[in-house]
Order: structure tokens, then sequence, then C-alpha cells
């Protein structure tokens, strides 16, 4: 078991190499060929330009995220809009070409009906830039459901009590303080839910999990499977192996939340915050 495990998280370091960057707060992009292992290099000719957006919310439900090689934060609050501001950092041969590239820059934030949507990538029209790093900070109010497509970057989420979908692929996701659930895919990165109160229900592959639930009343039932993979778990479950498959399952107090993983060559971890 312990070989195994070994095993997987090596396997899993090497999938996640990308995001190794981007956990240090920096996602260097070329064009064409994915995130680079290089390093933002803070000496090469690069020019920075902020672009801030208002979206009044008070008719909206729900915040639909589309990002790609992007930092992206999700922070809730008391607040009836949501306000967006993106900071790029570009690199080309000089700083006057990277200022005329970004100067045409601008946040592709509309609202359609009663979704707002946030496409988080660099637009295809600019074609001349060749490094970049871009960052999102979302703030919106606390129960607005949030929807999110992650490519190559990474999630944080923050005090959010509208319900989360997800889903990433070669990236990395974090939340803290969400009350309002969260489902989501999971493909070749990593996912890590702190202070989490409700059902949660989550599909992995080659992805390393790490689940602290809230202790509360209503309780929590637990149906987690690991193919090829592993589950460790503080919380008691009763636990079975039948060759590659391992199953944990148990109810806490009064079982009222659903929790299910179903997880493949992927490292599971579930414990309780008191």
């Amino acid at each position: 078991m312990r070989n195994r495990r070994i095993t997987l998280l090596v396997l899993i370091a090497v999938t996640c190499l990308a995001l190794l960057e981007g956990r240090l707060g920096i996602i260097p992009y070329n064009r064409g060929t994915g995130i680079t292992i290089t390093g933002w290099d803070e000496f090469i000719p690069h020019a920075v330009v902020e672009k801030e957006c208002l979206l009044p919310a008070s008719d909206l439900t729900q915040l639909v995220i589309d990002a790609e090689a992007a930092r992206v934060t999700v922070s809730g609050a008391e607040t009836d809009s949501i306000q967006i501001l993106a900071t790029v950092h570009a690199a080309a041969s000089t700083v006057e070409k990277v200022e005329e590239d970004l100067a045409g820059f601008k946040i592709d934030a509309i609202v359609e009906g009663e979704t707002a949507i946030l496409r988080a990538k660099m637009p295809s029209e600019m074609p001349k830039i060749g490094t970049f790093r871009i960052v999102y900070q979302v703030t919106v109010p606390q129960d607005l459901f949030i929807s999110a497509v992650v490519q190559q970057g990474l999630l944080e989420l923050s005090d959010l009590s509208g319900g989360i979908d997800l889903d990433a692929e070669y990236s990395g996701s974090s939340a803290n303080n969400l009350s309002g659930g969260i489902t989501g895919d999971i493909r070749y990165g990593s996912i890590e839910l702190k202070r989490v109160e409700g059902p949660v229900d989550l599909q992995t592959v080659s992805s390393a999990v790490e689940l602290v639930l809230v202790d509360v009343p209503a309780g929590y039932t637990f149906d987690i499977e690991a193919a090829y993979g592993t589950i460790d778990s503080t919380i008691g479950l009763e636990r079975k192996e039948d060759n590659a498959l391992i199953t944990a399952k148990g109810v806490l107090r009064e079982g009222e939340y659903p929790v299910t993983v179903r997880s493949r060559f992927s490292t599971v971890e579930i414990s309780l915050e008191r």
C-alpha cells in the first residue's frame, strides 16, 4: 500500500508540473504550446496592464467562468454587484511592442438574462504576445451560483454559499469556507476543499483530492470509491478492498449531506474540521 501510494503521488506530481509555477502566483504561457516550466523572468522586456469591470448582480442567479492559462480568485461578499479586476503581465522583444499589444486588452464579461459570463483568457485577436501571465480577482454576492471551466490554470474560491459546479483539467483548484455544496470533474490536477459544509460530488482522474468538512449536526453520508488509487480518512469509515478498487462508506451524525467521490488513479484524503 505504501509503495502504491508513493507511486501515485509521483505520477500525479509529474502530470501537475505545469501547476508549480501557478502555485507561486506565476503562470507563464506560450500560445499554442501550453504552460511553460521555465518560470517568469522579471528582467525580460515586459509590461503590466490592469482593467476593471463592474456588473450589477441584483437580478443575477449565477456566474459562468471560462478560464484558460489564468489564475482566477472568486470571493463572496455582501455586495449587489460583480467586481472584476484583471492584471496582465506580458513579455516580448521590447517593452514598446508589449505595450502596443496590451493596449487592446479588455475584460470579456457579459450578462445574458440571469447569468453573468466571464471569459478569463487572453483574447485570440492578440496573437503578437508571446509569454504572459494573467490574474483575475472577482468579488461576487455570497449566494451567487458559480459554474467554472478551467484549463491549464488555477481557481481559488472562498466565502460562497450559492453552490459550485467545476470542470477542471490540468489545473489546480481550491476552495475555503463553502456552504452551498460543490460538484466537480477534475482531470490531471488537484482540488483542495477546506471548511466545506454541504453536499459534495466529485469525479477525478489522475488527481489529488483533499477534503476537509465542517462537523455539523446535519452530518454526512459518505460513498467514496478509488480505482487504482488510495483513500485516507480520519472519519472512521467502513473500508473495503477488492483488487484495484477501494471503497469507504459510512454515516456521520444525521447523514443529511451526501459526500460522493468516484476517483481513478487518484489520492483522496478526507477529514473533519471540528
